[in-house]
């Protein structure tokens, strides 16, 4: 299924690339381009990336303060 429509990223790229080391958006977004456009997709990538952890509603985008920071540090969640 595909998670990013801007550019076309699966969710089985963003599940390669988890398990290829990649641990923020930022690192998600360098690779392939996901969560880098609209933002739209940023919800759905956090919960790739966290593997299923809930997160707060309304993400939101990428910004450029979160450079380099988990979907966590990002959307201001210190919940484990």
């Amino acid at each position: 299924m595909y998670v990013c429509l801007c550019v076309p990223v699966s969710d089985r790229v963003v599940r390669q690339a988890v398990a290829e080391g990649v641990r923020t958006l930022q690192e998600l977004a360098d690779r392939s381009g996901a969560g880098s456009v609209c933002g739209g997709c940023v919800d759905e990538l956090c919960l790739l990336l966290n593997e299923g952890e809930e997160l707060p509603a309304g993400a939101g985008s990428l910004g450029e303060s979160d450079r380099g920071k988990t979907c966590r540090e990002a959307n201001g969640s210190s919940k484990r």
